[in-house]
């Protein structure tokens, strides 16, 4: 009678720990550890639109990916070409959509993008991600304070493994813009005096401006020239913000031809003389 006692007691202890094994792997495969980034696409935009990067990390399970949505009233979004199926652990995939705004009342309140990713489990989860409170304004022809910088490139020098300008940013807003960075592919920035930089409003600050090249495995591709939503190699973005606290992106592209474009071309061909840009 013991021993069936024991075998009884051994038999749930058994079942117990198979029933918490299950929920364990059960709770482990509804996992959905994806973070997620959206930029826009600055070349792209035009009245009622712009195109938009999505990034999405995954480091736990592989994740399938179904088509993005955006949450907030007055906007849509559409594929710009296909959906990777999934994302694996470890990697990170881009996709593209092309962000619509009505430019009615409701859409004043800043967009949302919504990734939706589906872990082992089956269970569909979604991940949000803040979207640039400006897009709103930008796609529907109002210029927020961040948009009034006007950047001008003067004095450009170039050294064996670098090249230095001035840039010049005039504020033409109401109210102080800060900067925040700069950065642009296959580029390293560094400013004199370092950044975060005031701009009062309705003044012009210099910035002593270095740009370098890290990797030549970093450097872009050779562009297609039919594509907007890229910008050409030598251009950069400044990263800034205004009164508010909203954040923006302005792009920087250099004249064709210019003394800073080729600067920076001759700096990537003597740097990475196998790279063809």
């Amino acid at each position: 009678m013991a021993a069936l006692v024991v075998v009884a007691a051994v038999a749930v202890a058994n079942l117990t720990a198979a029933r918490q094994e299950r929920r364990s792997a059960a709770a482990t495969s509804d996992v959905a550890t994806a973070t997620v980034e959206v930029t826009a696409d600055a070349a792209t935009l035009r009245p009622g639109s712009v195109v938009l990067t999505v990034s999405i990390s995954n480091t736990g399970p592989v994740l399938q990916l179904r088509s993005p949505r955006v949450e907030s009233a007055g906007y849509a979004l559409e594929p710009v070409g296909p959906i990777p199926p999934q994302v694996r652990s470890g990697q990170t995939v881009l996709l593209t959509v092309r962000l619509h705004g009505a430019c009615r009342a409701e859409a004043e309140v800043p967009p949302r993008l919504v990734a939706r990713v589906v872990p082992p489990s089956g269970r569909l989860h979604e991940v949000t991600a803040g979207i640039s409170p400006d897009l709103g304004a930008l796609l529907c022809g109002r210029d927020p304070d961040s948009a009034s910088v006007a950047p001008q490139v003067s004095g450009v020098s170039s050294t064996r493994y670098a090249v230095a300008f001035v840039l010049g940013l005039r504020n033409l807003a109401t109210a102080e813009v800060v900067l925040e960075s700069l950065g642009a592919e296959g580029l390293a920035f560094g400013v004199r005096g370092g950044v975060p930089v005031r701009l009062p409003a309705g003044t012009t600050t210099s910035l002593v401006v270095r740009l370098a090249i890290p990797a030549c495995g970093q450097l872009p591709g050779p562009l297609d020239t039919q594509r907007v939503d890229t910008l050409p190699f030598g251009a950069f973005e400044l990263q800034l913000t205004d009164a508010s606290g909203r954040r923006t992106a302005l792009p920087y592209v250099p004249v064709n031809g210019s003394e800073l474009q080729r600067a920076i071309h001759d700096l990537a061909h003597r740097t990475c003389p196998r790279v063809v840009l």
